[in-house]
């Protein structure tokens, strides 16, 4: 039989009184001080409670007996002893597991010729604790084109790949063949340096991009052209520039009020997008990490449906967001190279056009224009 034992705080004449007289089954009573300890069947329980509850009595229920109770109780805890054996496990499948590769040192070979060795080997994320030699594993990678020393090694989940790259071959520098120097952009000359040939401009003069700047000879004191390799810098006042159009509606997609939540767990922190019913949509996803010890967690992920609408679109409102942007992207289409160490200043202009408006952003640069070109023959 399955019973219920109660710790009730109330004469013992009141409660057995109260509950005998409703017909409760209560058995092994015991009275210590002011409180009552009683057995009841377990079907009774909550009767009990009521019938204590509504005579303002209070109680303790201090458990559940019974093989039913016991049976259930042991269960719990060999699901517990399950769970727990179980998060164990996980540990330490987590603890031999690389789940991706740390690659150090590159910078002329591309890190996709090094990945392709770790699949040719066998190695794909997530990976079991590497099986094969590191020492092997380093050799291959040395085998890559451009690259001299490797080494490799295993950093908790990661794999830690360090390279030292080859020199870069340089063939010797040719000054005999007649080549031109010649401007690669288009601009107002700022300086030029001429260490070999005769230059064609000067400062102030304006060039258009494929101009000889340095021609590729020299003269003689009779007069006479000698061919030669033209060497020599030139920097010249470049207007890099670009121009947009934004008009006053635009198709914009907007939410319809429609939506849809999906949740999954996430054992291996891999990106996660479930599959949603929406054709066009945008959505949100709110991650909970359930363990910290191994990478679990519970991702939920808000679909929003959306539907093309046109809309009125404000420039003067998204004017000073919309310049920053352009004029970064402006500046970072220039080569690194050329605006290491140069002077630059950039500004812009907004003009209404019909029913839009047009941005013109410039950005000017006191830069090297110049080029070595070979050319079909010497100058005469």
């Amino acid at each position: 039989m399955e019973r219920v034992k109660f710790l009730v705080k109330a004469p013992e004449a009141f409660v057995l009184t109260l509950l005998s007289g409703r017909g409760f089954w209560l058995k092994n009573i015991k009275r210590t001080g002011g409180e009552i300890s009683f057995f009841a069947k377990q079907n009774e329980a909550l009767k009990i409670e009521e019938c204590l509850n509504k005579a303002n009595v209070k109680f303790i229920r201090q458990g559940d007996f019974g093989v039913k109770t016991g049976a259930e109780s042991l269960l719990k805890r060999f699901g517990f002893l399950i769970g727990f054996a179980l998060g164990l496990a996980l540990i330490a499948l987590y603890s031999l597991t690389v789940f991706g590769a740390d690659i150090h040192g590159l910078e002329i070979v591309e890190a996709k010729s090094v990945h392709a060795v770790l699949k040719n080997e066998g190695i794909n994320f997530p990976h079991l604790r590497l099986k094969k030699d590191a020492d092997k594993l380093s050799l291959k990678i040395v085998e890559l084109s451009g690259i001299s020393h490797a080494s490799v090694s295993v950093n908790g989940s990661r794999l830690v790949i360090n390279v030292t790259e080859e020199l870069p071959y340089e063939a010797p520098k040719d000054t005999q063949t007649p080549i031109s120097v010649i401007a690669q952009f288009s601009g107002v000359i700022s300086k030029i340096i001429t260490v070999q040939g005769t230059p064609l401009v000067k400062v102030g003069d304006t060039v258009k991009k494929g101009d000889i700047l340095i021609a590729p000879y020299i003269k003689s004191p009779d007069g006479t052209e000698v061919p030669l390799r033209a060497i020599g810098e030139v920097y010249a006042l470049v207007w890099h520039q670009k121009h947009l159009y934004y008009p006053d509606t635009v198709i914009r997609q907007v939410r319809t009020g429609k939506t849809e939540v999906k949740t999954a767990t996430n054992i291996l922190k891999l990106n996660y997008l479930p599959k949603t019913s929406f054709v066009n949509y945008d959505y949100e996803q709110h991650t909970r990490q359930v363990l910290a010890i191994i990478p679990f967690s519970i991702i939920k992920t808000t679909f929003y449906e959306t539907t093309a609408k046109e809309t009125q679109f404000d420039f003067n409102k998204e004017k000073d967001l919309i310049v920053a942007k352009e004029t970064d992207l402006l500046i970072s289409s220039v080569p690194k190279h050329l605006r290491q160490g140069a002077e630059g200043k950039t500004w812009h202009i907004a003009k209404r056009v019909d029913n839009a408006t047009r941005l013109s952003i410039y950005y000017e640069l006191n830069q090297r224009i110049c080029t070595a070109v070979q050319v079909s023959a010497p100058h005469s």
